[in-house]
């Protein structure tokens, strides 16, 4: 009776070892892109964080923080640039909406002139 009990609580140990493995991939499996991402940066930079290391005389904390201030600078500083000049765009866009919304008054303006003569076209020189 030992035996089967000792048995017994091996398989179902198993199971909930299963069952704790499987819950776990589950919660992380929208971080896997992340997670990959992450091991080939550190792959690539390595060499770069052991000269640095070298260079500061073995300060790991120092090493480790100047090389993710680095990898934060590099990964987005595309993106603030592209939002800066994106934000200006929107800028030069939202004037030119504002001046063509106030063009047909110009236009009328510029059409009581052009019947009397005047306009661009009929001063030369111009």
């Amino acid at each position: 009776m030992t035996r089967l009990r000792s048995r017994l609580e091996e398989n179902l140990g198993w199971v909930v070892l299963l069952a704790l493995v499987v819950g776990c991939l589950v919660v992380l499996r929208p971080f896997v892109s992340a997670l990959l991402w992450a091991v080939v940066l550190s792959f690539a930079s390595w060499p770069i964080y052991r000269r640095l290391l070298r260079w500061l005389g073995n300060q790991r904390t120092l090493a480790a923080a100047l090389m993710t201030l680095g990898m934060v600078l590099i990964l987005l500083l595309p993106f603030l640039i592209v939002g800066l000049s994106l934000a200006d765009n929107v800028r030069e866009i939202t004037l030119d909406r504002r001046g063509a919304a106030r063009a047909p008054q110009v236009a009328d303006q510029d059409a009581g002139r052009w019947g009397q003569g005047g306009g661009l076209l009929a001063k030369p020189g111009r």
